[in-house]
């Protein structure tokens, strides 16, 4: 049977064909004109140009090296510093500097345990971005140091610096990184889990200039220093080699602290106060579980029959808990083998009750967070947040048709590649966009006089308050999949539709509540009040920030590229509901810490919210997929203060943020920040000067200056494109070369500027390629398609005693041969 046949009327694809009528706006009396819904709990950055905003946020200094000569490159010295971040009777933050040793003294010696000396070396750090792909990999930022100590003493001896006493040993608190308490019973005994309070290190990489030297000027110093960054880390994982002369080499692993602590139960969105109503039946179910495992602990064993013994392998059953009376007496088979019955009953009965009671917390745990964020929906407005259109019958089966039709241009395409070549797929193409346009424009005009209503509006919210009394997540499954259905709860009266909905910005700071405040559930769903008090909640602010971007897409009605909020976006409820049952309830979590969540976010749920498949044959360009990257900033800069003043203003443009010089002892600000890879843009056009003030550095293959090491481009076939161009060209035959992309990697000196998500450009002239625009050079130069515009999807850094080397794993954005297209098009 076709696929064709089995297309349903898709929620999300609707919401994200007609988005204009979608606005996250708000009337603000006396203000005439609506303005865009403000949030609590997050920052939203605002980019007329979206695909440049990492380098706008995060790539000050980043061509500061870029005409340096290879004289004045000699000079440079890669600079390594490492600090624990502590606190004075103030509150005030301070970063104190781990001593490390350039040379061995007398007194490091002559006073050490049988003068093996105490001083320590720095041999190397590597560390590595890999923020592109979240469903891959646990987290995005994560490194390796190396040190050397000349005994176990240089490790755990207490060195007294600017008045406060430090250890190495404190890269090595392993508990404190991973939040991990020394026993359950020490964890039900503190409310707060101890990883909130552990030590942070700072790590400060980038280049040192000799002071005295004719070859800088005070301003390309302080360009120099610029390229320095700061990240702030958690230790988690340690490794000792002793060396022959009982020498101590130490391993460390670490990753970005706002990641490790996004892992950590105080981030578990599962979590369950202990005080509240919830949790007091959290600790008897524990109680009871406890119980359960003494009783099968200390279950009746009886000794096995020879037959018996045969059959379990010659292994007679350990005989230390059978009964005094049968052990006096052994008195029949008849009693053992009622015995070994009742033995398989008691066991089958512990792990029923076991398996029952574990559900049932489980349940209680998906329970609490489907309120809180149900709650914060109806909450955050005089009318909620919750909305929903009713779409008429003749809306309704005209979408679904255009789906179906969609659909079928697909497999028609499919077949027409196969056996009627690439000039029949334009005219497929063509049909099918025709009828798109056709009936979108149609709908389009009766949405007109269609309004948009907010709260629960029946039928969803009680579906989902059954989902959520339910006493284990099978029930939750069963209740919350009815969503899902066109049931009459959900269709109106002749034929139509009533579509839920609602904006993504809502969704994640009800998350980002969970985590501030711990809000916990009545019986009834309804909100208690909040468990966290304000030290608390200050604490966890100061460790888990999120900040959302912007991104571009095309409009399906008129062609034309159109920039959105993360925040803006709609998010049908029948979708959301679908992915918490797929991610959450079906995999049984116990535990949903928020990176996890920000992960399955962005590679689940969001890739399917922004790019639904409905566009059939048409060419969609390039997909757009949702990531998570961490960036730091200094303390008191402009992101900084917004986001402290968040709550009366969330949304901040993007030209209003850069990364902040100078010097600074305060330690940076981290922040979690969700982006989208694959917007278009018609600002890229190979002009030096304009990418040089948006952060976008422009590297030359073959130049007598600059910090370039290496370029390797490798081909990468672009789906259907040679096709494609068969179809338009009889003399593409002789022109293959041009149906490809080429990715590059990049080896540079030394630049921790760079981030996944930054743009870079790289001009390949010495090459004899290149533009062709205003220069008369043959064509070929440019549709080869290698150079232009790259973005980077993975960072690797590595600094030790021979190198201090930066590698970008990039793909190309926006080649050489686009932009002449575009050029010789305008």
């Amino acid at each position: 049977m076709s696929l064709v046949e089995d297309v349903e009327f898709n929620d999300q694809a609707f919401l994200w064909d007609f988005i204009k009528k979608f606005n996250n706006k708000v009337y603000k009396p006396p203000l005439h004109d609506p303005l865009p819904v403000e949030y609590k709990n997050f920052l939203q950055i605002v980019d007329d140009d979206p695909m440049v905003t990492m380098n706008r946020l995060y790539g000050d200094g980043i061509d500061s090296l870029n005409d340096l000569t290879t004289a004045q490159l000699g000079f440079l010295v890669p600079s390594i510093e490492i600090f624990k971040i502590i606190e004075d009777e103030n509150a005030v933050k301070k970063s104190i500097k781990f001593p490390f040793n350039e040379f061995t003294t007398i007194d490091s010696i002559t006073k050490s345990h049988l003068n093996r000396g105490t001083d320590a070396g720095l041999k190397g750090v590597s560390w590595e971005d890999t923020g592109v792909n979240p469903a891959a990999v646990g987290v995005s930022f994560k490194g390796v140091m190396n040190l050397y100590f000349q005994s176990f003493e240089g490790i755990f001896l207490e060195r007294v610096i600017d008045g406060h006493k430090i250890s190495f040993s404190d890269l090595m608190d392993q508990q404190g990184a991973t939040g991990k308490p020394t026993s359950e019973n020490e964890a039900d005994e503190k409310s707060a889990n101890p990883g909130i309070n552990a030590p942070l290190i700072k790590l400060k990489v980038g280049w040192s200039v000799p002071k005295k030297t004719d070859l800088f000027s005070e301003h390309l110093i302080e360009q120099i220093r610029s390229i320095s960054r700061s990240y702030i880390i958690r230790p988690w994982q340690q490794e000792i080699t002793i060396g022959e002369a009982a020498d101590v080499n130490l391993k460390i692993d670490f990753w970005a602290n706002i990641e490790g602590y996004g892992l950590t139960s105080d981030a578990d969105l599962l979590y369950i106060n202990k005080n509240s109503e919830d949790g007091q039946k959290i600790k008897a179910l524990k109680t009871s579980l406890k119980k359960l495992k003494e009783e099968y602990k200390n279950k009746d064993n009886y000794k096995m029959s020879p037959e018996d013994i045969k059959k379990n392998g010659g292994k007679p059953r350990v005989d230390y808990n059978i009964p005094k009376a049968i052990k006096d007496g052994r008195k029949t088979a008849k009693m053992e083998r009622e015995g070994r019955v009742q033995e398989i009953r008691t066991k089958e009965r512990i792990k029923e009750e076991y398996n029952s009671l574990k559900s049932e917390t489980r349940s209680l745990s998906y329970r609490r967070l489907l309120s809180v964020i149900k709650n914060s929906f109806i909450e955050n407005s005089k009318n909620g947040r919750l909305f929903y259109i009713d779409l008429d019958k003749d809306i309704f089966e005209s979408y679904e048709e255009l789906l179906t039709d969609a659909l079928q241009s697909i497999e028609d395409l499919k077949e027409a590649r196969k056996e009627k070549g690439a000039s029949e797929s334009k005219t497929i193409e063509q049909k099918f966009k025709d009828k798109r346009r056709t009936t979108v424009e149609g709908i389009v005009k009766q949405l007109r006089d269609i309004n948009i209503s907010s709260g629960a509006g029946g039928a969803d919210l009680k579906a989902l308050d059954k989902a959520n009394t339910q006493k284990n997540e099978a029930d939750i499954k069963q209740a919350a999949q009815s969503i899902q259905t066109n049931d009459p709860s959900r269709e109106l009266g002749s034929g139509g539709y009533r579509l839920h909905y609602f904006y993504l910005g809502d969704l994640i700071d009800a998350i980002m509540k969970v985590v501030y405040e711990r809000p916990e559930t009545t019986g009834d769903g309804g909100n208690r009040q909040k468990l966290t008090n304000s030290t608390k909640r200050k604490k966890m602010e100061e460790h888990i920030k999120l900040i959302c971007g912007s991104f571009t897409y095309i409009d399906t009605i008129t062609n034309k590229k159109k920039v959105i909020d993360l925040a803006d976006v709609p998010v049908s409820l029948n979708m959301f509901n679908a992915w918490f049952i797929d991610n959450v309830i079906s995999k049984n979590l116990n535990h949903y810490p928020l990176r996890a969540f920000l992960r399955d976010l962005c590679s689940k749920l969001l890739n399917n919210v922004i790019s639904p498949s409905r566009m059939g044959a048409i060419p969609t360009g390039k997909d757009l997929r949702v990531n998570v990257q961490t960036i730091c900033f200094k303390e008191d800069d402009a992101l900084d203060k917004a986001w402290k003043n968040r709550s009366e203003k969330s949304r901040i443009q993007a030209s209003e943020i850069s990364f902040s010089k100078g010097k600074s002892q305060k330690p940076p600000k981290e922040y979690m920040f969700l982006y989208v890879i694959g917007s278009e843009s018609d600002s890229l056009n190979g002009d030096m000067d304009q990418d040089k003030s948006r952060n976008i550095p422009h590297f030359f293959v073959g130049a007598d200056r600059g910090i370039l090491k290496q370029v390797q481009f490798s081909k990468t076939k672009i789906k259907y494109l040679l096709e494609a161009s068969l179809g338009r060209n009889a003399k593409a035959k002789s022109n293959l070369l041009y149906a490809d992309r080429y990715d590059a990697q990049v080896v540079l000196l030394g630049n921790p500027g760079f981030k996944p998500g930054s743009l870079l450009y790289i001009d390949p002239r010495a090459y004899g390629l290149g533009l062709t625009k205003g220069l008369g050079d043959p064509q070929w130069r440019a549709d080869l398609g290698i150079g232009g515009y790259y973005r980077v999807v993975q960072v690797s850094n590595e600094i030790n005693e021979d190198k201090f080397e930066t590698s970008l794993k990039t793909i190309n954005e926006y080649s050489t041969r686009q932009m002449n297209k575009k050029f010789k098009n305008s």
